[in-house]
């Protein structure tokens, strides 16, 4: 299937490239030649860039990750503007007397070609938001499907462990139904997770919002040391931050703190929360002294490493802070320190 779609986009750029080709031709020749005047040589030269422009155009479309029936759409474009425009150009050329040079021609079609492209582009493009808004719909309903079997098969699972905990004696049996319990509420956090994502892509932040991360920092840090007393939280956050971000944000904060103080192995894990201007944005760092993040979720909730079926992300959690923040026109950052521990940083413009 790659091959077909990669050959489908080489076929659309070299024809946009031919195109380019052939009007560069007569134009450079004419430059080259020098006896067409200031006038013509002006004329040459724009058509030397619009031939420039199309070679170029043909190799990027032939390079890029752009669906190959959709490259070829844009081809198709370039081709109508050349079929429409030399059409019109082959009934002039009959009309008495109206004959014009081989590189004015050339540039009348490169002007034509250039646009026709340029209208394909576009074109692909509203195509490929109407998709993308179709696929937004389907995992939309997708995500309130799952969610709700989730819930619902939870349910029956805490259910039946507290049934068997105390219907049982045994030792061994009352610890696989505390196993239970503890499994089925990691799976009724995975339903709260892809709640917490689905609202995350689905949020969209006013323009003049305005918020003092003093205040939800400080919030976020009282909820987490009611849920791991044995935690100490250090907060350095200046009393004038202030992001362009709203109350969405401390999800995302309560998130980081959560996972900082959880998985670490410690008897009492130490977890720091500072912030500080960068420039046009704050970064609101969490850090924490615990067994660090794993290599290849880092580099997949990063970017820096593609999502496969062998190599993914076990958890949802840093997906809902880097939705979030992402929101807000931020970026979510991960570094593991020489002395140990996880710093995720969150990049937000600052207010």
């Amino acid at each position: 299937m790659w091959i077909v779609m990669n050959s489908k986009r080489l076929l659309a750029g070299a024809s946009v490239a031919l195109t380019g080709l052939g009007i560069l031709l007569p134009t450079v020749g004419v430059l080259a030649g020098g006896s067409v005047g200031l006038v013509g040589g002006i004329i040459a030269g724009f058509g030397t860039v619009l031939g420039i422009a199309l070679l170029a155009g043909g190799g990027w479309l032939a390079q890029s990750d752009i669906d190959g029936n959709h490259a070829l759409r844009v081809a198709g474009w370039n081709l109508l503007g050349i079929v429409a425009l030399g059409s019109v150009l082959v009934l002039v050329s009959l009309f008495p007397g109206a004959m014009l040079p081989m590189f004015v021609l050339a540039v009348i079609m490169g002007v034509s070609a250039v646009a026709h492209v340029l209208i394909g582009i576009n074109d692909v493009r509203r195509i490929r938001v109407t998709e993308l808004a179709t696929e937004r719909e389907k995992l939309a309903v997708l995500n309130r499907l799952t969610r709700h079997n989730l819930r619902n098969d939870t349910q029956v699972l805490l259910s039946l462990a507290d049934l068997l905990e105390a219907r049982t004696d045994d030792g061994e049996l009352a610890s696989l139904a505390e196993r239970l319990q503890n499994k089925s509420a990691d799976i009724a956090g995975i339903g709260k997770n892809l709640t917490q994502f689905q609202r995350a892509i689905d949020h969209e932040p006013s323009q003049d919002r305005h918020l003092d991360l003093g205040p939800l920092v400080d919030g976020a840090v009282d909820d987490a040391q009611s849920a791991h007393p044995d935690a100490s939280f250090d907060v350095e956050v200046p009393a004038d931050a202030a992001v362009r971000a709203d109350e969405h944000l401390a999800v995302a904060v309560e998130h980081l703190l959560d996972n900082a103080a959880r998985y670490d192995e410690s008897n009492r894990p130490e977890v720091s929360v500072t912030a500080r201007e960068n420039g046009g944005s704050t970064d609101l760092s969490v850090g924490d002294d615990g067994p660090g993040i794993p290599d290849t979720e880092r580099a997949i909730i990063t970017g820096e490493q593609e999502i496969t079926q062998l190599e993914h992300g076990s958890g949802l959690g840093l997906w809902v802070v880097k939705a979030i923040t992402e929101s807000y026109g931020g970026s979510l950052s991960i570094e593991t320190p020489e002395s140990g521990g996880t710093n995720v940083t969150l990049s937000i413009p600052t207010a």
